[in-house]
């Protein structure tokens, strides 16, 4: 296989705050592991702990009052200046947050770029809309609509896109018109071997588990409320609640007006290593998200042989074979959730059955078949007529 010389862009590697930081560390790994030579251009405030040969870290600053997520708006600028002071003949350049293109000056060179949701693409005129979804409406009304024009200017400057799902690219596509032959569809892949299966050992104290922030559209009200039938059933059962949200306050407020605060925890934000013993302890993993794209969390979850529970909308379909390694349900139907969950907890043959598909799924989603079909799109690029 040719050696590529990559020039990869991101917000995140190694001190990993979000699905990004994860898609981008595993992508400079392997693609490192598999020979190609790569420069990495990444905030100054990365903290390096790799001694690969193959990658050169290139740090740049960004601004401290920068109000976009992770940043990605001042290092997207940032990034464009140290792009051009490198001037070094890469074959690819590749953008692990599309919207960090955003001040790119296009030559020579063909570009890349990964697109990771579609929540600016499908931004809503009416801030009511995202009352409904976010704690912190107003400024998401404002940032989503704002960063659907930045985000079309980011997309137009690549040569091709991968979205992480089909979902995405079919929004993106329709939203932004953007042209289906620049789209292509690259899972994200997971290291599936690293995480410790669950065995599911104790029956008397079942744990369900949730993952994510913006607690309000990932589902966790309705989480809430489906709790009080299965507390009935099953008083000794743990909802253990991991995230930061600016509506935690009125969540555990939810949990009391219901009589359940004795049966949630709230643990705020966890780190990776306190993630995987979580997941190697949980009996059924939920996250009935009202509108999501791809959650990486479920393929932990699924690593871990845990029976997933996601929401009718987005990326969660392309992961969740329902009733057959998971459920999928209306984020708004909390009774229909209640009695999933309880069918997980009460029928140790369907959990089990479940808890194997999900090992099996998730070896669709490996990283080795993410960094062939990225290989494939990096070839893509290559072989076009950039002028």
């Amino acid at each position: 296989m040719e050696t590529l010389r990559l020039c990869i862009t991101t917000q995140q590697y190694g001190n990993i705050v979000s699905g990004v930081g994860t898609y981008a560390t595993s992508l400079i790994d392997e693609l490192s592991n598999k020979g190609h030579e790569i420069t990495v251009i990444c905030p100054n405030n990365t903290i390096i702990n790799t001694k690969k040969e193959m990658i050169t870290f290139l740090q740049v600053n960004k601004w401290n009052n920068d109000p976009t997520p992770n940043n990605w708006l001042s290092l997207s600028y940032h990034f464009a200046k140290k792009i051009n002071l490198i001037k070094k003949d890469f074959d690819i350049i590749h953008f692990t947050d599309a919207r960090e293109s955003l001040f790119h000056s296009k030559d020579y060179i063909p570009v890349v770029g990964t697109q990771h949701d579609f929540y600016s693409a499908d931004a809503k005129k009416n801030p009511l809309y995202y009352k409904q979804y976010f704690g912190d409406w107003i400024k998401r009304y404002f940032y989503y609509n704002i960063n659907n024009i930045l985000e079309q200017k980011a997309l137009a400057k690549l040569d091709e896109i991968i979205a992480v799902c089909t979902f995405t690219s079919n929004q993106i596509n329709k939203s932004y018109k953007i042209h289906q032959k620049k789209l292509h569809t690259v899972y994200n892949g997971i290291d599936y071997g690293k995480y410790a299966i669950n065995k599911r050992k104790s029956h008397a104290n079942p744990i369900i588990l949730f993952i994510g922030g913006n607690f309000k559209r990932k589902g966790l009200p309705s989480i809430i409320r489906s709790s009080p039938e299965i507390i009935r059933e099953i008083p000794t059962v743990k909802f253990y609640i991991i995230g930061k949200d600016p509506d935690t306050n009125h969540l555990q407020e939810l949990c009391k007006k219901l009589g359940v605060e004795k049966n949630f925890t709230f643990l705020g934000y966890v780190s990776d290593v306190e993630i995987f013993q979580y997941l190697a302890i949980a009996d059924v993993f939920v996250m009935p998200s009202l509108f999501e794209s791809f959650a990486f969390v479920f393929l932990e979850a699924m690593a871990s042989g845990i029976p997933v529970i996601g929401g009718k909308t987005g990326g969660a379909n392309e992961l969740i074979i329902h009733n057959t390694n998971g459920f999928i349900v209306d984020p708004h139907d909390y009774k229909k959730l209640s009695k999933y969950i309880l069918i997980l907890l009460h029928n140790e043959d369907v959990w089990k059955k479940m808890s194997d598909n999900c090992k099996k799924r998730v070896e669709d989603f490996s990283l080795e078949k993410m960094i062939n079909n990225t290989i494939e799109v990096y070839n893509s690029a290559m072989s076009k007529e950039l002028y």
